[in-house]
């Protein structure tokens, strides 16, 4: 029984580990501290992040699998590169699916939803913005009782954050998007579920309107 014990507390601890590392890896990549097109060395990230290399490849691998990287063959894992036509393929994505929960969700526990968007209004670094946008949304879709949309959106939004990462460089841009969560949390309370979801598209087009100048210059 010891052993057994021994054996599942080991497998968790990996686990941990392999889930940190990929934590660690992506936000590394969603700021841009890993550029596209670098190739990740296993034995200089495991020196990197303090951790083995079995956790690390582990966590490249699943790195891979969410569309941040990339494998060639013989030479290792690369961070893929971003461009306009990945964009323009995500965003409309996420605004169909996020619209269309809400005008079926019909939320009404709009609380969660005030106190994240304070939140969010507040969030002095692209870091911190990112991060609670990523929770009011997460809410938002939750609020609506939409656990299968919610899955779709996920590995969407992980690959979108590149994107959201620059678009909320500026406290100008914080403050538009934060402005129109407020404005899709009164249109719910006023059970104007059409507009607040017309509000949702405009929310993620806007923020394709900023790739789409940014990638032309």
């Amino acid at each position: 029984m010891a052993l057994a014990l021994d054996a599942a507390a080991t497998a968790v601890a990996r686990v941990n580990l392999r889930d940190a590392a990929k934590d660690r890896v992506r936000a590394l990549v969603v700021a841009s501290r890993l550029l596209p097109g670098s190739n990740l060395v296993e034995r200089d990230l495991s020196a990197r992040l303090g951790v083995s290399r079995t956790p690390v490849r582990e966590a490249l691998l699943g790195l891979e699998a969410e569309g941040l990287l990339y494998t060639e063959p013989g030479r290792g894992f690369f961070v893929s590169a971003m461009s306009l036509d990945e964009a323009r393929e995500l965003y409309p994505l996420i605004w169909t699916l996020e619209s269309m929960a809400v005008r079926r969700g019909r939320p009404s526990a709009l609380e969660q939803l005030r106190v994240l968007g304070a939140t969010f209004r507040r969030a002095a670094t692209p870091e911190q913005a990112l991060m609670a946008d990523r929770a009011w949304h997460d809410a938002l879709i939750a609020a609506c009782g939409s656990p299968r949309t919610a899955a779709l959106l996920t590995p969407l939004r992980i690959v979108a954050a590149r994107y959201e990462y620059r678009y909320f460089s500026t406290a100008a841009a914080v403050r538009a998007s934060a402005d129109q969560h407020d404005a899709i949390v009164r249109m719910l309370h006023r059970r104007r579920y059409a507009q607040a979801a017309a509000i949702v598209k405009r929310n993620w087009a806007q923020g394709l309107d900023w790739v789409e100048r940014e990638f032309r210059k």
